[in-house]
């Protein structure tokens, strides 16, 4: 009975220290990686199981890929977000690779090219101003294109990632032969440049440099020009050892990985005939230390389990600017300076199966992703000056929240399969039904017939790409 009570009571405690949310999280911008050639095995998995197409431009993994002559696939499942969290009708992606010799190639390309335009404001129908003409860049979709040079030890990898970000791109002339020599230009877009290295031997180690830049640019030669754009300076690592099992079918490992990211902002941002600011002091930081243990057991001869717990640890860096100094005014420091440090844990399990319905023939792919909430620390010291004309800082004064915020619970599920064409051609798919049946949006009302329900149950939509290795 008293243990009945102390759990009910650690519970009770437990509830009520959810829901005052005193940590709100990592504020800090979270790291994005250049999108990459993703399978549907590995989506409905969620990461926990790959294919050859995931692993052909992978610098720790394409030793495993060994095409006799060429290895190619094609899908429309191009993915310009996160690496699992894949999104609908982004654009088409393929991806080839060749042994040769001692050397290996492999190229990748996502997205799609199709949308710019030459736009002019005037026609001999609409009786336009034709001293006023426009160059409208619209470009509507992401691309992303890839090349790994690999040999026996060791990949080279080199990525770029082109992103619109909403198709702006406006340049507005006017002729001189008008009197007006006015110029107006926006230009608004994100191009993503990565480099990876990695070896091959027991620990598989990765190392990555990659710059993301945003721009953020308007020009008008009456008001002067400003930019509102940053760039992200990523430095990133990590391995993966193998650890020793005596158990038949069982196998396992863990992973470590040190992802960092590094706000680079403009000094000047405003700018014209009058002179330029500037800006300086402000941070938007993020260190991630992760590890991860991933665990396989092959249960029967169909059946393979996985599971893999990570716990990541995020420490993000969110700082004010310090000083500003306008075109036409002093330097002048903040009065209140925030210096934010957020420190957080965030716990994810996964688990996936696949089961050969009919061995080599046809194979059944789910998985789910648990997160089970965040753990962590809020650090907030806050600088005063009396004198906005000087930098030197009269107190600080320093709050410190702390908290498990349950509100970030979720599950998530995925399921597909994979059809053997043979042993040359796969066909891998994605039919997400798992979805429907375990997140409750089934209508199951009286008002529905039976007939409703099973088209609310099965009828899903069907995403496939095609392998072929020879």
């Amino acid at each position: 009975m008293k243990k009945i009570i102390c759990a009910a009571a650690l519970g009770a405690a437990v509830l009520s220290f959810a829901s005052a949310k005193n940590y709100t999280g990592v504020n800090a911008a979270a790291i994005k990686d250049v999108p990459t050639a993703t399978s549907f095995t590995a989506t409905t998995t969620k990461g926990l199981f790959s294919t050859d197409v995931d692993d052909f431009i992978s610098v720790t993994d394409f030793w495993g890929v060994q095409p006799e002559k060429f290895f190619g696939y094609f899908g429309y499942n191009y993915n310009d977000g996160h690496k699992y969290n894949k999104k609908d009708g982004l654009g088409f992606n393929f991806g080839f690779a060749r042994q040769l010799k001692k050397m290996y190639v492999g190229a990748y390309f996502g997205g799609q090219l199709d949308g710019m335009k030459m736009t002019s404001v005037f026609d001999d129908a609409s009786g336009a101003d034709e001293v006023n003409y426009t160059y409208e860049a619209d470009a509507k979709y992401a691309y992303t294109g890839s090349i790994l040079l690999g040999a026996e030890k060791f990949g080279v990898k080199a990525s770029l990632y082109y992103n619109p970000v909403g198709g702006v791109g406006y340049l507005q002339n006017v002729k001189p032969d008008s009197g007006d020599e006015s110029i107006v230009q926006k230009d608004t877009y994100e191009f993503y440049t990565d480099l990876q290295l990695g070896f091959n031997n027991k620990y598989s180690p990765f190392f990555q440099i990659a710059v993301d830049a945003m721009t953020a640019k308007y020009y008008d030669n009456n008001d002067g020009y400003a930019d509102k754009g940053f760039a992200d300076l990523y430095l990133r690592g990590g391995f993966t050892q193998n650890l020793k099992s005596e158990t038949e079918g069982f196998s396992h490992k863990v992973s470590y990985n040190a992802d960092t990211r590094w706000r680079i902002t403009p000094i000047v941002q405003n700018q014209n005939k009058d002179g330029s600011d500037e800006h300086l002091g402000a941070a938007n930081h993020l260190i991630q230390l992760s590890a991860a243990y991933k665990a396989t057991v092959a249960a029967t001869d169909k059946l393979t389990l996985k599971a893999k717990f990570a716990l990541p640890l995020q420490v993000g860096l969110v700082w004010d600017e310090d000083y500003v100094k306008p075109i036409d005014g002093d330097k002048t420091y903040y009065t209140s300076r925030n210096f934010k440090t957020d420190i957080g844990f965030e716990p994810t399990l996964t688990f996936a199966a696949t089961y050969a319905v009919v061995p080599g023939k046809f194979q059944f792919n789910c998985g789910t992703k648990i997160t089970v909430g965040d753990l962590g620390w809020n650090i907030v010291a806050t600088q005063t000056r009396d004198d906005p004309t000087s930098s030197s800082v009269d107190s600080t004064s320093t709050t410190v929240a702390f908290g498990f915020d349950s509100s970030d619970f979720a599950t998530s599920w995925d399921a597909g399969f994979t059809a053997f064409l043979g042993k040359k051609v796969t066909v891998d798919a994605s039919y997400n039904i798992l979805n429907k049946l375990n997140n409750n949006s089934v209508d199951y009302s009286s008002n529905n017939d039976i007939w409703e329900v099973v088209k609310d149950v099965f009828v899903q939509k069907l995403e496939f790409l095609v392998t072929v290795k020879l």
